[in-house]
């Protein structure tokens, strides 16, 4: 009966070990039947690989000792205990699920899979971290803005009455000041689907706190945009057959030396605001011709240059390496999810159509590519796997992992962060819920809950800390008058 018995137990975990879920997106999660048989056991922690910014380093880098220990009842991490821990498996594309989560590179972690199981841990509703599992004596763990390689050293799952000592949940180190102001400049676009005149709507919200009080929400017409030489404002003048694009400065002395800004096109064209920082805005825009049958193609302009002929391309702005990662990351494209529907027609790669976009709470940026049928082109939209630079987009972190937000606030499409870690941002489909942070932690509830209007989407996201924040609360005001 004890060899029967073994034998069943080999063969269900030879199918377990042998299971591979293959997911598109790597959004959708399955939970294993018995992860532990991969992990259980005891680790050491051989290195640690920072993947936020620098004042994370110090903070966290006093992990009091170097092992962890993973049970069925507990896992042991710091001299602490995560107690009931439960465990989520995906399969996922490991240069994204890096780039496009921690904004690193997989060759950083020295991982040469093009896939990678990750299970996610969690206790209850609280979300712990990602575990990556590299083989079955090797993983990384991602813990406070920092990943730590585990080796495994054995199978033994106990702890001695000197590491239980301090048993309970992990709890975070705060490490914020108690008096920071955050603010953000939201820039949002909206569309009516219900409405026979295709036309987009844009307006700026500007949220902001002081010393974990929120201001009042004050709204602008049109993007509000603040730059190196003061705030100015654009918006799009549409008529029936043409969007015209408009940039100006709002402080009188800019008035007085610039002139405002107005796109002048060869080409009647329909114009969408794509996305805006202080230095570029990036449209999507199609001809106003009825009669002409090409796909609707991005161009990236500079704000002090709005009427340059032609868009920026991706090598103006990554000279190194920006047209190869475009052509790479294009025919990887093709490759591996193209290639059945695009292998008999002729694709064009146009490093000029290119664009910013969200995805898990980060930036990021998609190429567009080309192809006849049926006498109309068509396009196909594909990731481009490098990370946005600062001359794009200033701040592009997440203190919070989007496993965490998506525990706490299910319907989350979108998040932000403050440079101060003291405020959140949730994007869902109908409303944006605003939050505080406190211990790395959203606050037990928003604070508060602004309703969107048709459909809005985000495309902008400035944001101001301590002495800046009354500043720019000044000249929102102001401008309000």
């Amino acid at each position: 009966m004890n060899k029967l018995k073994l034998l069943i137990i080999l063969f269900f975990i030879l199918i377990l070990q042998g299971c591979n879920i293959e997911l598109d997106d790597g959004d959708n999660i399955v939970s294993p039947k018995n992860p532990n048989i991969a992990i259980q056991g005891t680790w050491e922690i051989k290195e640690k690989t920072y993947v936020k910014d620098g004042g994370l380093k110090n903070n966290q880098s006093n992990i009091s000792n170097k092992k962890v220990v993973f049970s069925d009842d507990y896992i042991y991490i710091n001299k602490k205990l995560i107690k009931d821990p439960e465990y989520k498996s995906k399969n996922v594309n490991t240069n994204e699920y890096l780039l496009y989560n921690y904004k690193i590179d997989m060759n950083v972690l020295n991982i040469d899979s093009e896939n990678i199981n990750v299970l996610i841990v969690t206790s209850g509703n609280n979300y712990f971290f990602d575990i990556i599992y590299k083989d079955n004596k090797n993983i990384f763990m991602y813990y406070n803005g920092m990943f730590l390689q585990l080796k495994k050293v054995s199978n033994n799952i106990d702890i001695n009455s000197e590491d239980n000592q301090d048993a309970g949940y992990i709890k975070e180190e705060n490490d914020l000041d108690n008096n920071l102001d955050s603010g953000v400049l939201l820039g949002l676009r909206s569309h009516d689907p219900k409405s026979s005149d295709v036309k987009y709507g844009y307006r700026t919200l500007w949220i902001s706190s002081e010393n974990k009080k929120i201001n009042p929400i004050l709204e602008l017409n049109n993007l509000f945009i603040p730059r190196k030489n003061g705030f100015w404002n654009m918006k799009i003048n549409s008529t029936s057959s043409v969007d015209t694009l408009s940039i100006s400065p709002v402080e009188d002395n800019i008035n007085k030396s610039v002139d405002i800004k107005e796109r002048k096109d060869l080409e009647k064209e329909k114009k969408v605001i794509q996305f805006v920082s202080d230095d570029y805005v990036i449209t999507e825009y199609t001809k106003a011709n009825s009669e002409d049958n090409s796909a609707p193609r991005f161009r990236v302009l500079p704000l002090d240059n709005i009427n340059s002929s032609q868009g920026v391309l991706l090598k103006d702005i990554y000279i190194e390496n920006g047209k190869e990662a475009y052509y790479n990351s294009a025919k990887s494209f093709l490759i591996s999810k193209g290639q059945e529907e695009l292998k008999d027609k002729q694709v064009n790669i146009n490093e000029q159509s290119f664009t910013m976009t969200r995805r898990n709470g980060y930036w990021i940026l998609k190429g567009r590519l080309f192809y006849m049928m049926e006498g109309k082109e068509n396009y196909k939209d594909f990731n481009i796997n490098i990370l946005p630079t600062d001359e794009l987009i200033k701040y592009n972190d997440l203190l919070l992992s989007w496993n965490y937000i998506k525990s706490r606030v299910p319907q989350a499409i979108d998040a932000y962060t403050s440079p101060n870690k003291d405020l959140a941002i949730i994007i869902t489909e109908d409303e944006i819920y605003i939050f505080y942070i406190e211990n790395n932690l959203l606050s037990s509830k928003p604070i508060k809950i602004i309703e969107k209007r048709n459909q809005e989407e985000v495309i902008m996201a400035e944001w101001s800390t301590n002495n800046y924040v009354d500043l720019w609360n000044d000249k929102i005001k102001e401008e309000l008058k």
